[in-house]
């Protein structure tokens, strides 16, 4: 029983089958109503009502505002909340892997360079997180003062 031997080393052969076509893009997007239009513009009325309405949406967006702000704040709180845990942690590592290396000495077990360059990059990266927690205060103090500001100059 034996079988016909196919050449599939031609690049030729293989082009000359052509592709199936894609299906529709209709095809996948058939239970999805098309979008709406987009809203035509609202006439602005030559009275009064235009000024009270944008000043009752500055007023609105003002509070939008704040409330985003305040929304960034309590993240930002958060995540220091969380860093500054990692930073604890880390510390009490370091505390331990010095109290490890102490006893090493005191056994008089060598230490490797590799030991040494671990150790630098290890204070390295620690004093790089301080530094990153640190910017994470000051840019909370920034916002805080920033959302303390609009209120400040309201009482005036």
């Amino acid at each position: 029983c034996s079988s016909p031997k196919r050449d599939y080393s031609s690049k030729r052969q293989m082009s000359e089958v052509p592709a199936p076509p894609p299906p529709p893009v209709e095809a996948f997007h058939e239970d999805v109503p098309p979008p709406p239009p987009p809203p035509e513009p609202e006439e602005e009325a030559d009275d009064g009502d235009s000024e009270e309405k944008s000043a009752e949406e500055l007023a609105l967006e003002a509070e939008i505002r704040t409330i985003e702000l305040d929304i960034a704040l309590l993240d930002l709180r958060k995540e220091l909340d969380v860093q500054e845990r990692h930073l604890e942690r880390w510390q009490e590592s370091i505390k331990h892997l010095a109290v490890e290396k102490q006893e090493a000495e005191e056994f008089r077990i060598p230490r490797t360079d590799e030991d040494r360059k671990d150790e630098k990059e290890t204070k390295a990266d620690f004093q790089q997180a301080q530094q990153a927690v640190d910017v994470l205060r000051e840019r909370i103090a920034s916002l805080e003062a920033r959302r303390e500001q609009p209120e400040e100059e309201e009482d005036e």
